[in-house]
Parts: structure tokens; sequence; C-alpha cells
């Protein structure tokens, strides 16, 4: 990134899309099928080593029933913890997810940007060792969809995460207009 500093929103935007890209090309790669090409719900019954996280620009949430953060994308690395759910939320959690087809949903990236960038929301998902990165933005049109906004208050009931109620804030916000 010859030009970019780390700090700059070109060098996170570019960042986070070649990470989106890398995540999802390394298992074609490696002539395993994803969950994406077998468009299947997603197993529910082994989340042992699973992991949801959001992200609004850098600042995320991390939920796994060990409180650990697998597989976390680099975007995650200041994370100082991970939520522990219970075995069965995060169940729950992972099989809505898969219900919503968040495994085959695209990255949502504004076109040209005049001025300052759009904020930027990223849901972060590992489950049965593959994993999936998607991209929105605070823009008409780019932002999170209600079905996962739906989601995650579901979550709020158990977890008073700050930032998962701003993520949705924000967004029923936007989807407003």
């Amino acid at each position: 990134m010859i030009g970019y500093h780390k700090s700059s929103w070109r060098y996170k935007l570019v960042h986070s899309a070649c990470l989106a890209y890398v995540v999802l090309l390394i298992p074609s790669l490696q002539g395993q099928t994803t969950l994406e090409e077998r468009d299947a719900p997603m197993q529910a019954g082994s989340v042992d080593k699973a992991m949801v996280a959001l992200f609004i620009g850098t600042e995320g949430a991390c939920f796994s029933v060990d409180g650990r953060k697998h597989g976390m994308p680099s975007q995650g690395v200041g994370l100082k913890k991970c939520t522990k759910l219970p075995k069965q939320l995060m169940e729950h959690l992972v099989e809505r997810l898969g219900e919503a087809k968040l495994f085959s949903e695209k990255d949502r990236a504004p076109g040209v940007i005049k001025g300052s960038p759009p904020e930027s929301f990223s849901i972060y998902m590992v489950v049965s060792g593959e994993s999936k990165q998607v991209m929105f933005y605070a823009r008409d049109g780019l932002y999170v969809p209600e079905k996962y906004l739906a989601i995650f208050e579901e979550v709020l009931e158990i977890s008073d995460s700050e930032t998962v109620r701003k993520f949705v804030q924000m967004n029923r916000v936007g989807l407003a207009r």
C-alpha cells in the first residue's frame, strides 16, 4: 500500500476488501466447497469454536461460547475480549444468520467516494472452520439489512453490548431515511 498510511480510510477500505477476498479465495484454491457454494444452511451443532463479530469501523463486539476470538480478522485485533454466550444462544445466533443467508451475502461497496468516506459496518462469522466477512456502508442502499439487525437485537436481550446497540441504532436510522 505505497502512499497510504495505515490509519487512512483508503488503507482500511482496501485492507478490508483484500481480507474478505482472501478469506473467500483460499478455500476454493484448496478444492474445498464453501458454505456459499453449497448454498446450504450452516450447521449449528458444532458452535464450540464458532465466533460472530460485528464492527463499526474498527470498533467491534465479538461473541463465542468460550470467550475466545476464533479466526478473528486483523480488523478485530484490538478487541480486548470476546463475550461468552451460552451454547444454546450461540447455536441460535449461528442458525439465524444461516437462515438469513449471511454466507451468500455480497459486500455493499459504495461507488466513487467524494469527500469523507462513509462509516463502514461489517459482520464477521467463523463456523465449522469456514469464515465470512460482509461489509456495509452508511450510504443509501448500503446499510445493514433489517434481517441482520433483528438477529442482533436478540443478542441485546442477553448481552448488553454498547457496540451492538450502536450498530443496530445507526443502521436503523440510515434505513429509515
